[in-house]
């Protein structure tokens, strides 16, 4: 699923979570956002692995060659926070800003 509006308040995912366009219920919410630029300057960060029990299980028992930071909260700056103030568990993906970040470039 897509959203737009994100950076102007989160105002997709606010939208489609008080007015949903499927009669689904979400389980969880997986945000990737920015993750084209891992490099071993930086680390992936995983947010939100606290907001479920199954996280924690989940990546226990991953082996990676990528340096990771884990952040439990499921609060930020993007999609993903919409959902977490509805008590939807999140994981909130995200390799770093960089220097053309919303340019033609």
């Amino acid at each position: 699923m897509h959203f737009s509006g994100e950076e102007l308040g989160l105002f997709g995912s606010k939208y489609w979570l008080e007015k949903p366009t499927a009669t689904i219920t979400p389980n969880y919410m997986i945000n990737m956002d920015m993750v084209g630029r891992y490099d071993t300057a930086r680390k992936l960060v995983i947010g939100g692995y606290g907001t479920s029990p199954l996280w924690g299980q989940l990546f226990s028992s991953i082996s990676t060659p990528l340096l990771v930071k884990f952040d439990s909260t499921g609060s930020g700056p993007s999609d993903h926070a919409s959902f977490y103030r509805k008590d939807i568990p999140v994981l909130f993906l995200f390799t770093g800003s960089h220097s053309d970040y919303h340019k033609a470039t």
